[in-house]
């Protein structure tokens, strides 16, 4: 089975999207036309890998890694960007800057920036996972973590927050690693999938059938 990330715009997200989750156990056959494929390859191309086997490889772009959640960092969740021309700001408290402006910002956007650490049977790493990949996991949005912050004993709320993802599974599609010093690099999650696990089964089967061993899971 391949995954496809569709993403809705404006009043189809809230018309047709609305009609999609109502009906998203009943097993409706989607048809669109008019989309932009984008990263398609990207998916379906990645390398399935366990984190022990991260390494650079001869023509392999991108990994596909089956990781459980081990660890959630609570700093620098988020990051700000400037609303005129979408580059990161720097935050210095009571005010703001960008570099490309070269002014002062009055309005910024917020994205999550959030580092985290994954496993599997074989060990684990650290990876940053952005923008809306984080808003996935985390289901919510950045204000929505900063309200938690903002109550009384806000860091704890925000760590009890945060703790409830740890053990869920998910599939990571990452970039292939520098060939050097790889080992202490934090690697920039692409995209992050949810598991088919009757997937996962049908490669483990296929694995067993190839070679006479099973192969190793995610723990």
């Amino acid at each position: 089975m391949t995954f496809v990330w569709l993403s809705l715009w404006n009043e189809i997200a809230t018309r047709e999207g609305t009609h999609m989750l109502d009906d998203l156990n009943n097993n409706n056959i989607l048809f669109a036309t008019g989309l932009k494929v984008d990263n398609f390859d990207v998916i379906s191309n990645a390398k399935r890998v366990q984190i022990k086997q991260f390494v650079s490889m001869p023509n392999v772009q991108h990994y596909r890694i089956l990781g459980r959640i081990e660890k959630i960092y609570e700093e620098h969740l988020w990051i700000y960007k400037c609303k005129t021309c979408f580059r990161e700001v720097e935050n210095q408290y009571d005010w703001i800057f960008c570099s490309q402006c070269g002014e002062d910002v009055e309005t910024t956007t917020t994205f999550f920036n959030i580092k985290m650490v994954i496993k599997d049977c074989t060990g684990s790493m650290e990876l940053l996972v952005k923008h809306t990949k984080a808003e996935f996991i985390l289901r919510c949005v950045p204000s929505d973590l900063k309200k938690l912050m903002l109550k009384e004993n806000g860091v704890q709320i925000l760590k009890e927050y945060l703790s409830q993802f740890y053990g869920h599974t998910y599939v990571f599609i990452i970039p292939a690693p520098q060939p050097m010093n790889h080992e202490h690099c934090v690697s920039v999650v692409t995209f992050v999938l949810k598991v088919d696990w009757s997937e996962e089964c049908l490669h483990i089967s296929k694995g067993i059938s190839r070679t006479g061993k099973e192969p190793m899971r995610s723990s």
